[in-house]
């Protein structure tokens, strides 16, 4: 739950990334518009898309109890935050 945190905080520096819920457990959701889903997906990022809307789609980024600090910051460098 400490890596899902970590990688929420992360996100939340972008203005164009919507935090849906608050981090409870391993997962979180975040909504974002196409133009950096794609961005992000041509860098490599891996994700589900959890439900599309007329704001976005929201997006679900799962870590595990063998998730480590260094996973999360190399995924949040990966996507240029």
């Amino acid at each position: 739950n400490q890596m899902a945190k970590l990688l929420a905080v992360g996100l939340q520096k972008n203005p164009s990334v919507k935090l849906m819920y608050p981090v409870e457990a391993n997962e979180v959701f975040v909504r974002l518009p196409q133009a950096l889903i794609d961005c992000w997906q041509v860098q490599g990022a891996r994700f589900y898309d959890w439900q599309k809307d007329d704001k976005g789609t929201v997006i679900r980024l799962v870590t595990s109890f063998a998730t480590t600090k260094e996973q999360v910051e190399g995924f949040l460098g990966l996507i240029n935050l």
